[in-house]
C-alpha cells in the first residue's frame, strides 16, 4: 500500500510541503499543481514539444506556454475551440482512432484523466508511445476505484464514485485501480518514474476541515498512491529492447 518514492533531498521535501500551503490546499489547483510538478520533475523546462491528450479548453495545457510549443487534442468542438483561444495547438478528434502525428513527434505527452473514457486503452497507450521520442516523458492520471473513501462506501453497500452505470454522467467506460494502472503502462513499454496520488480523501473544500489536517492529505498522498481518489503517473519511453534510449 506505501509506496516508496524516488530519492528527494530535504529541499525536495520542503518545496513540497511549501507549495501545498501556497496551493492553499484548493483540490483543483492542487490536482493540477502536482500534474504540472511531475512534468518539471521528470523532463526539465525544455523548450521542446508537449502535447495534451483531452485537454479540454487548455487550462492545464496553456501551463506549459512560456517554456514549450504546446499542442493538443480534444473530442468537444467547443472546448478545443476554447483552447485555441488559450494558445494551445489543439485538433478536435476521435481519439480510439489515433493521433494525428508523426512518430517520435512529441518530448512530453499528459493525458490527464482521459484513459477510463477509452474504449480500446491499449491503442491508447500504443499511440502515446508512438507520438514519444525515445526516451520522452509521459504524465498520466486516473480516477481511482480502490481510494479510500470508495472502500468504506462499498464496505457499508453504497455505490463507489467514478462509476456510472448509465449513459451520461463522467463517461467513465473503464475502472482502474492503481496497481492495474501501474501494470498497464509498463506492458505498454514505460518505465514508471513517479507513482503518486492527488490527496488521501476528505472534504478538501468543506471550511470546517483544519488547514493542517488538508496538508497531511497532500502530502499523504504521495505516499500512498493506493488510497488515493486520484492517482497520478510519470513514465519514460522505453526502446524496443525494453531500454532507455541511449542505453
Amino acid at each position: 500500500m506505501y509506496t516508496k518514492r524516488p530519492m528527494e533531498t530535504k529541499e525536495h521535501v520542503y518545496a513540497r510541503k511549501a507549495s501545498y500551503q501556497a496551493y492553499q490546499i484548493d483540490l483543483d489547483k492542487l490536482y493540477y499543481h502536482k500534474i504540472i510538478r511531475a512534468v518539471h520533475r521528470f523532463s526539465g523546462n525544455s523548450k521542446g514539444r508537449l502535447l495534451d491528450v483531452g485537454c479540454w479548453d487548455g487550462m492545464l495545457a496553456s501551463q506549459f506556454l512560456t517554456e514549450r510549443e504546446v499542442y493538443g487534442l480534444e473530442g468537444n468542438l467547443e472546448a478545443g475551440e476554447r483552447a485555441n483561444q488559450r494558445g494551445v495547438k489543439t485538433q478536435s478528434v476521435d481519439l480510439e482512432k489515433g493521433f494525428p502525428f508523426e512518430d517520435g513527434f512529441f518530448d512530453t505527452v499528459i493525458a490527464a484523466e482521459i484513459i477510463e473514457h477509452v474504449y480500446d486503452t491499449d491503442l491508447f497507450l500504443k499511440e502515446i508511445k508512438r507520438v514519444l521520442r525515445p526516451g520522452g516523458t509521459l504524465v498520466m492520471s486516473i480516477p481511482n476505484m480502490a481510494s479510500l473513501s470508495n472502500r468504506i462506501r462499498m464496505l457499508f453497500g453504497a455505490y463507489p464514485r467514478n462509476a456510472e452505470y448509465r449513459a451520461g454522467g463522467a463517461g467513465h467506460i473503464r475502472f482502474y485501480t492503481a496497481p492495474v494502472f501501474k501494470a498497464q503502462v509498463q506492458e505498454a513499454g514505460f518505465e514508471v518514474l513517479d507513482y503518486a496520488g492527488c490527496n488521501l480523501p476528505l472534504p478538501m473544500h468543506h471550511p470546517l476541515i483544519p488547514k493542517w489536517l488538508k496538508k497531511i492529505a497532500a502530502f499523504g498522498g504521495d505516499y500512498f498512491p493506493n488510497l488515493a481518489g486520484q492517482v497520478i503517473l510519470a513514465g519514460r519511453k522505453l526502446n524496443a529492447s525494453g531500454t532507455l534510449a541511449g542505453s
